[in-house]
């Protein structure tokens, strides 16, 4: 056993052995202790594409594991609700589970999400509010607003285990989390339980077919030793290997595939090397909202297209657009009927640093229409502007005219300005205070987003500068 081997990780693989996988000579990871929490670590030299390990279909934590053990309801639980309220009923205590079905494993996942600014949200009222609760108030807006879609889905997922506990409460008889039982009286005594638990579903859930359609959104599992993967959006990553259903799109016919890890095709990995994932290709803003955390940013690789960075600004655009009063309210009611409002985002790659189209397309017709001119009635032209633009929308022209051109490009420009002097402001306060030493790894993450912010800033308005053509 290696010094900083994970505690449980014996009894992980026991129970995985129990379930038929091969956990001597076909499994080439282990889960150890690294600065920042555990990782995934190679036990021994590995080759490019090698299978670091196969856990049985019996063995992975979905849908299709459990519904066995619970009854059918309708509408019928989403994959997100039953996965998360299995862990809720089964909830470690002292880092031990007492579930029959999942028990090891369950032990296993993180014992809380503390630092997770969905966790700061719905704690923010309690009597002993969690570390780093003033961090909520330093996030960048739309980082803020996205927050709260994260939070829409925790509690609909949470009403819903709520109605089906209700409609069947013999099915708390089985829970070995002693705090279960108190959801029938009082909800709001055991949300920390299940958000732990939903929390644990939602930052480590992994694609993994369990209904026909490939598309499915319930097409999703929790799987034994991958989670303990780190996210990396540099280094090479480990791929899953797809199925035959994957593969071919194909119907799942007979049972569900067992589940195999490849090491990363584009290098080998030596003994002790970490060996990451990579989430999704997502911007920091998304990661921090969903998973909890941000990748570090280089302030020469965004400027110089070499670090992929996305920014959204549509807290910023529509401020400038309200700002228009009467007429400001016309042109939104505008983009939305032509499907425009919103998304308007700012990219570092592919050079040159750009606006996305649906940004360019907004400020279009914004710097169509007179800048110091807010009512309606004072603009003789509304509708021949309105129709030049909706030719430029419709691809019948390439641009409004060469003015409107320049004009949008300087909104831009004084949009970026925006952003870049409240990144810079909001950067240089962020410091974590001596009694909160356990929250520097989120005060990191969110300076990391506001560095996103005025490094991507900094970027389009360089290509602007330069005339760059977008």
């Amino acid at each position: 056993m290696h010094q900083h081997q994970h505690p449980a990780w014996n009894d992980l693989l026991a129970w995985l052995e129990r379930h038929g996988m091969d956990v001597s000579s076909a499994l080439h990871v282990e889960a150890r202790s690294l600065p920042f929490g555990y990782g995934m670590v190679a036990l021994r030299e590995i080759g490019p594409s090698v299978p670091l390990f196969t856990i049985p279909a019996g063995a992975l934590l979905n849908a299709i594991t459990l519904a066995p053990h619970y009854p059918k309801a309708k509408p019928k639980l989403s994959s997100v609700q039953i996965i998360s309220l299995h862990l809720f009923l089964h909830r470690p205590v002292n880092g031990k589970s007492s579930d029959p079905l999942f028990g090891p494993y369950i032990a296993v996942l993180p014992a809380e999400f503390d630092t997770h600014p969905l966790t700061w949200r719905r704690k923010q009222r309690q009597a002993v509010p969690p570390p780093g609760l003033w961090l909520l108030d330093k996030l960048p807006r739309f980082v803020q607003r996205d927050l709260g879609r994260v939070e829409k889905a925790f509690q609909s997922d949470w009403e819903r285990v709520q109605s089906y506990l209700r409609s069947k409460p013999n099915v708390l008889d089985a829970a070995t989390n002693s705090h279960a039982q108190g959801i029938l009286d009082d909800p709001t005594l055991v949300e920390d339980d299940f958000l732990w638990a939903w929390l644990n579903v939602n930052t480590r859930c992994i694609f993994y077919r369990t209904k026909d359609a490939k598309s499915d959104p319930d097409n999703l599992t929790l799987c034994p030793i991958l989670d303990f993967a780190n996210h990396s959006s540099v280094v090479p990553t480990m791929t899953p290997q797809a199925s035959k259903q994957d593969i071919w799109d194909m119907a799942l016919k007979n049972k569900p595939a067992d589940f195999t890890l490849l090491s990363p095709s584009e290098k080998s990995t030596s003994v002790g090397e970490e060996l990451y994932l990579q989430y999704g290709f997502h911007s920091n803003q998304f990661l921090f909202v969903e998973y909890g955390f941000a990748d570090s940013i280089s302030g020469a690789a965004v400027l110089s297209g070499d670090q992929n960075a996305d920014i959204d600004i549509t807290p910023m655009v529509e401020d400038f657009v309200a700002a228009r009063g009467d007429l400001g309210e016309w042109m939104k009611q505008r983009l939305l009927e032509e499907g425009y409002w919103g998304e308007w985002t700012l990219h570092s790659s592919p050079k040159p640093a750009h606006p996305s189209y649906r940004l360019i397309t907004a400020l279009r017709l914004y710097a169509a229409l007179p800048s110091k001119v807010t009512n309606l009635n004072e603009i003789d032209d509304l509708e021949a502007q309105l129709s030049s633009w909706l030719e430029v929308v419709g691809g019948q022209r390439e641009c409004i005219s060469e003015e409107n051109e320049v004009l949008w490009r300087k909104s831009l420009e004084q949009i970026c300005k925006t952003v870049l002097e409240a990144a810079t402001t909001h950067s240089k306060s962020l410091e974590v205070p001596p009694t909160e030493q356990s929250v520097a790894g989120a005060v990191s993450c969110v300076k990391s987003l506001w560095e996103e912010e005025r490094y991507v800033a900094e970027a389009v308005m360089q290509s602007i500068e330069a005339n760059e053509t977008f």
